[in-house]
């Protein structure tokens, strides 16, 4: 990279720990990002280190530039991108910038359309009960490049990545030592112009690896059995629902694993503190990754015990009056509701509504008919869900968040389960569904 001219497209936090490494390795780099007013991190780099254009993407930039790294926001289908590309210059994302100066041997990578936050929490925390020094990171939150610019002494002895479809659209090189991918459903229909091209930028984590590497993949899923795509790995499948001979699976009250000569078993679940069979999964691979690293059953079966799972994911917040109150904002589309309904009991005030993506709410009907007794809808997308869902149950709006929750409380009842599980994005009312979720939580502690 030294004395390279690095274009990086989108300055929000991958992009910014991007600018860094690139600083770090000797690169000239221009910032460039279509938001005008960006307050930029004054901590991260000081601005004289760097080129910036705000407000505009120009092409003498991006035509002149040896590399563009691109924030994950950004469709790779972008007018310049493709000018760009057209004109010699090579395009990749924050991911596979950081992924060259790690080691493949020490990746473990997990992605999906659900459930691969709490996975990829629950594997940093077994890893880190084992005594490795583990960095956790990628699309849930702290950038790749941080493991890079903040390695302890002596260096990471794994690292543990979400991966979202967004990053696996930009990758050159990277290369997982074990990669995972828990379930596809609809998701990201703004982006995507159809359902197998979501598909095929989910198979794109399994592109570089070798057939000494492993690839977990989820046996129950049809869209993910049934794939068109060659993996090159070796293949284990995980499931719920059947018996697998090789593999990991329920087995009665416990998880059973096995592959070649080894065989373990974990459980019973109900001593998991993760609940709902959603989570089955998220143990399930999480376990799986674990022991083929060599991790001891007894210290993957600890750290079952005590993980809770993640804030915003469905988190009990409070019981008041016999109802129990569950904000499960990072329920961002329709396939994570559906998992959340599964695992709560009825009847249900479901609280939903947001920025759609795109894939429309009918899948949710049959769970919306058996479940809900009250509909609660908020945000752009209420009058798509109304249509889609009308007749299924009772239906209400309401103008906030706060009037939804105070709605709720008040037509809820002994034994009843309010719900906070939107099935879309939060960009329309709040920064990310972060606050949406602390929203709800502060509503719901005002409650008398």
């Amino acid at each position: 990279m030294k004395n390279k001219k690095v274009v990086v497209m989108g300055l929000k936090r991958s992009g910014t720990s991007a600018v860094r490494l690139l600083l770090q390795k000797g690169a000239k780099v221009i910032g460039t990002d279509s938001d005008p007013f960006l307050k930029m991190d004054a901590a991260s780099f000081r601005s004289d280190q760097v080129t910036l254009a705000l407000g505009e993407h120009r092409d003498p930039d991006f035509l002149t530039a040896d590399l563009i790294v691109v924030s994950p926001g950004i469709p790779t289908t972008h007018p310049i991108l493709k000018r760009s590309r057209h004109a010699g210059v090579s395009v990749m994302g924050e991911l596979e910038l950081a992924a060259a100066f790690l080691d493949n041997e020490k990746i473990l990578a997990i992605t999906g359309t659900n459930g691969k936050s709490t996975t990829t929490e629950l594997l940093g925390a077994i890893m880190r009960e084992s005594g490795k020094k583990t960095f956790v990171g990628g699309n849930l939150g702290t950038p790749v490049s941080e493991a890079v610019l903040n390695a302890p002494s002596g260096g990471w002895d794994i690292f543990v990545l979400e991966v979202s479809s967004f990053q696996l659209e930009t990758l050159v090189t990277f290369r997982p030592k074990i990669a995972a991918l828990l379930n596809i459903t609809p998701d990201h229909g703004e982006r995507y112009a159809s359902l197998q091209d979501y598909i095929a930028a989910k198979f794109e984590l399994f592109r570089n690896q070798t057939s000494d590497d492993y690839a977990l993949l989820n046996w129950d899923d049809p869209l993910i059995r049934q794939s068109p795509f060659r993996i090159r790995s070796k293949t284990i499948w995980f499931s719920q629902r059947e018996s697998l001979q090789e593999g990991i699976c329920l087995d009665g009250r416990y998880l059973r694993f096995k592959y070649g000569l080894s065989e373990f078993k974990l459980g019973p679940v109900e001593l998991f503190l993760l609940k709902g069979k959603h989570n089955i999964e998220n143990i399930m691979v999480a376990s799986a990754i674990a022991l083929l690293n060599g991790i001891p059953p007894a210290t993957i079966q600890s750290v079952l015990g005590r993980f809770g799972g993640l804030e915003h994911r469905m988190e009990r917040v409070r019981i008041i009056r016999g109802v129990t109150y569950i904000n499960d904002s990072k329920a961002t589309n329709v396939g994570a509701v559906i998992r959340s309904l599964e695992s709560t009991d009825p009847p249900i005030v479901l609280i939903a509504g947001g920025k759609e993506k795109g894939d429309g709410f009918a899948s949710l009907g049959a769970l919306v008919r058996e479940k809900v007794k009250l509909l609660l809808l908020i945000g752009e997308a209420k009058e798509r869900m109304k249509r889609d869902l009308e007749g299924l149950t009772r239906i209400e709006e309401a103008p906030t968040l706060e009037a939804a929750v105070q709605k709720a409380s008040v037509m809820s009842g002994d034994g009843d389960t309010v719900l906070l599980s939107p099935a879309c994005a939060s960009y329309d009312m709040f920064k990310d569904y972060s606050e949406r979720g602390a929203r709800f939580k502060k509503a719901v502690e005002a409650i008398p």
